[in-house]
């Protein structure tokens, strides 16, 4: 149908689609509306149990040999990677007293109440298990099978009227301990920043009471995100890091999207007043609502590049992300204008500009701008012509984009460059890792129990390497030729650079010859009660045929060092071991431990990049293509959103690795950076780039499509957009900057990523870059061939403009023109 009377553009309304969507909402608003409040109030209880369930591993490539290898040797001894691990110390006794050995009988009898087992026995060697001083003593053992993890303080409870000093650490309580953190810091920052947040939802909303819809959006956006995490934990494992992306994340997009339709209802009701309000919201989504849903569908599949990774955490991070994308735009498109028929121009009261002159006693502050009320029988003859774009606000946004567009050339080049170069320090100074605890506050637990064994453990190494060996159960492990090729394996790898010591069944002792284990253990096949010595788990099993060689190392976890030492022993494991015929007669081999799980972990993620980025970047360039119509659009935004990404990686990297304002953010760098954030960094921010380029690319074109002037449509889009997109960033980085203040430096990693990268996406890149690149490619920036725009048009999956009646075709109207001030009054 032709809309008569409308100065902005003539619509014709060829989506059936949209016009059911306004017209079912609109006969089934209240009870929409009913049902969205009492279901998400009916399952808030449901969705508050969703983190007791949620996985607290994940962090490794699951198909990785050392994962596998470290999953399996859990089930066979206790490996370096234990579950738990113990420092006993006591202020008088050293760890070879009587009176000590005695106590950690008594410890042993304690623990094994739990359900934990294979206790490693500190009967031998003490210059492995004993603090350089002798004063501390390190022990580590593994939760039984399927049994519930068993919690810091159940261990302190068990630890009752044992006369030692325990402190608790090992690879599950430090993830309990940064789940615990987190939860309890997130809710303290949420507190804190609700104030700022409202604050500037009032701004952005320009009024006290047109921001609430939205929180009531993000309500139902966490609830409802919450019940499908938690269903979906039930056939496959979530990371529980996941309960708090969606809690801080639900807000930020919810306001995100609800922001632009809200404001665009304002704007289009202003515009028409007397119509139906049925008309109005077509109008609000042919525009507004049509964004949201591209942008929601472009976030989402930026985010399905997280699902080629192996390891679940980064794949649960990035569907999380998807469900808080999905309710987010469908209560935006369906409650939200349920809430705006019902209410109508009352979501509006108490506007700031109305508050302010009040507060001031500004009542005659913009007389100057006001229109009469009431204007009537306009007559528009060939005499009086108008400019399509005459009744755009000229405002701040407008003027601001019409300087940068003059000096472009000179602007781009300067961002660009910049970019380019913090792009350039993230690929050259980048070191991957994985987790530390070092990242935990300075009193932490098990930060102390892993600092002590760094420092205080000299045959402990400041790395780890474990050899996992399982040979033929007729060459058991206690027989002749294995030992003695045990024993040249570990002659191999104890000459080569970086390694302190090797551990394993011939390097108990250094007082004993190969010679001498081998007459040792040959004793095991008369003497089954073997000795607690030879029995000891931390080299024999109760499987016969399974051993494992530990290897400390001087370099750190991360250093090049440590992996050319872990790349020497998988090639060595290939070479020895072998029987007559030169062929190995091991069964299985493999090495775990942190150095192979981050080095896979780093193989998985370069292996994997690049397919993934490729299939998100092809997905999202056919859908701004869709949306956009044009061929140049979609690499220009393709473009501008990987420069966008690079600011924050390189700060990421400068401040987290390098340590630059590490003081001023309260952590300690672990020298490296977590790989798995970055990724999820990378990708989160890409899509909030796509999704805040859509809301002014959408903007541009519409004023494009009325007067094809490049330079002037770029300035007014900016000038109905930048707004709107300026504050819903904004209350974006107040949301994950909160991470910053909590005590774990993953989440800091994490908020100051985000954070940077939307307000520099908004900032410096959408207000210069953008419009500088589009003055410079002038009309190409709408290019595309003929058959293309054909097949949209089509389709329908552009929706068309069309010429409006000349002027002296159309009749005289009358227009009920109110008071409209599209600029904030700061401006």
């Amino acid at each position: 149908r032709r809309v008569h009377g409308d100065t902005f553009a003539n619509i014709r309304f060829e989506s059936l689609s949209k016009g059911m969507w306004c017209a079912t909402i609109f006969r089934f608003r209240k009870a929409i509306l009913a049902f969205a409040i009492v279901s998400t109030i009916g399952l808030a209880v449901y969705a508050s149990g969703a983190v007791e369930n949620l996985a607290e591993e994940g962090f490794f490539s699951e198909n990785s040999e050392s994962y596998k290898i470290l999953k399996e040797s859990g089930k066979k001894f206790v490996a370096p990677l234990a579950d738990y691990t113990a420092i006993l110390e006591h202020d008088v006794w050293n760890v070879t007293s009587p009176e000590f050995l005695a106590a950690f009988e008594d410890f042993k009898a304690a623990i094994l109440r739990l359900p934990l087992h294979s206790i490693a026995s500190p009967a031998y060697p003490h210059e492995f298990v004993a603090s350089e001083d002798s004063k501390k003593m390190y022990v580590t053992f593994r939760k039984e099978n399927g049994a519930p993890a068993v919690t810091a303080a159940d261990l302190h409870n068990a630890m009752f009227g044992v006369p030692l000093t325990a402190t608790f650490g090992g690879w599950l309580l430090e993830v309990k301990e940064v789940k615990e953190l987190i939860m309890v810091d997130l809710a303290y920052a949420e507190l804190a920043t609700l104030p700022v947040i409202i604050f500037f939802l009032i701004l952005a909303f320009q009024g006290l009471v047109a921001f609430l819809p939205s929180l009531l959006i993000a309500f139902i956006c966490t609830v409802w995100s919450l019940v499908a995490i938690r269903l979906t934990n039930m056939a496959t494992p979530m990371s529980g890091f996941t309960f708090n992306v969606i809690t801080t994340m639900g807000m930020g997009l919810a306001v995100d999207y609800s922001l632009f339709v809200i404001l665009r209802f304002r704007e289009e009701r202003l515009k028409f007043p007397k119509h139906d309000i049925r008309f109005v919201m077509e109008r609000v989504m042919v525009t507004s609502g049509r964004t949201v849903f591209f942008s929601a569908v472009t976030v989402a599949i930026s985010l399905t590049g997280t699902f080629f990774f192996h390891a679940y955490y980064i794949y649960s991070m990035g569907f999380a992300m998807i469900l808080v994308v999905f309710f987010a735009a469908a209560a935006s498109l369906t409650v939200l204008p349920a809430i705006l028929f019902i209410f109508d121009s009352k979501v509006f009261v108490w506007p700031l500009s109305d508050i302010f002159d009040k507060i001031f006693r500004r009542n005659n502050r913009k007389k100057t701008r006001e229109i009469p009320t009431i204007i009537k029988a306009i007559e528009f003859t060939s005499d009086t012509p108008k400019h399509p774009l005459s009744d755009v606000n000229r405002g701040w946004w407008y003027r601001t984009t019409i300087l940068s567009m003059r000096f472009a050339i000179p602007l781009c080049t300067v961002i660009i460059a910049g970019l380019i170069a913090l792009l350039y320090v993230f690929f050259s100074k980048v070191k991957w890792g994985c987790f530390s605890p070092v990242t935990l506050p300075s009193t932490s637990p098990t930060r102390y129990v892993y600092e002590t064994l760094q420092n205080e453990f000299p045959m402990f190494g400041r790395s780890q390497l474990s050899v996992f060996i399982q040979t033929d159960t007729s060459r058991g492990v206690w027989r002749e030729k294995f030992l003695r090729d045990l024993d040249e394996f570990a002659t191999n790898i104890e000459n080569f650079d970086s390694v302190l010591s090797v551990s394993c069944l011939v390097r108990i002792s250094q007082n004993k010859t190969i010679d001498q284990y081998v007459t040792e253990y040959e004793s095991y096949r008369t003497q089954p009660d073997l000795s607690s010595n030879l029995r000891d788990p931390f080299y024999l099993t109760n499987m016969d045929d399974i051993t494992f060689v530990n290897l400390a190392l001087s370099k750190e976890e991360h250093s090049k060092a440590s992996v050319k030492v872990l790349e020497y022993t998988r090639k060595l494991l290939k070479k020895s071991f072998l029987d007559s015929d030169g062929n190995s007669y091991l069964i299985k081999t493999g090495v775990t431990g942190m150095i192979a799980l981050s080095h896979d972990q780093q193989q998985d993620v370069l292996e994997q990049a690049p397919k993934c980025f490729a299939v998100t970047i092809i997905a999202v360039y056919i859908l701004l293509l869709v949306m956009t119509g044009s061929v140049i659009l979609p690499l220009k935004a393709i473009f501008v959103g990987i420069l966008s990404i690079s600011a924050s990686l390189g700060v990421v990297v400068l401040v987290f690795q390098e340590g630059i304002g590490s003081d001023v953010l309260h952590f300690t760098s672990p020298g490296f950076t977590d790989g798995l954030q970055l990724i999820f960094i990378a990708f989160l921010a890409f899509g909030m780039s796509m999704d805040y380029e859509l809301f002014i690319i959408g903007r541009i074109q519409e004023y494009y499509e009325r007067a094809p002037n490049t330079r002037i449509a770029v300035a007014c889009g900016m000038q109905g957009s930048a707004r709107s997109v300026t504050m819903a960033a904004i209350v974006l980085a107040v949301v994950t900057g909160a991470f910053i203040s909590t005590r774990t430096g993953t989440l800091k990693l994490i908020g100051l990523g985000v954070a940077l990268s939307v307000i520099v996406d908004v900032t410096i890149v959408r207000a210069f870059l953008v419009p500088g690149m589009m003055e410079i490619m002038g009309n190409l920036n709408w290019w595309s061939p003929a058959w293309l725009k054909r097949w949209i048009v089509l389709v329908n999956l552009k929706e068309k403009l069309v010429e409006e009646p000349a002027p002296e075709q159309r009749p005289p109207i009358e227009i009920e023109v109110m008071r409209c001030d599209e600029t904030p009054f700061w401006m």
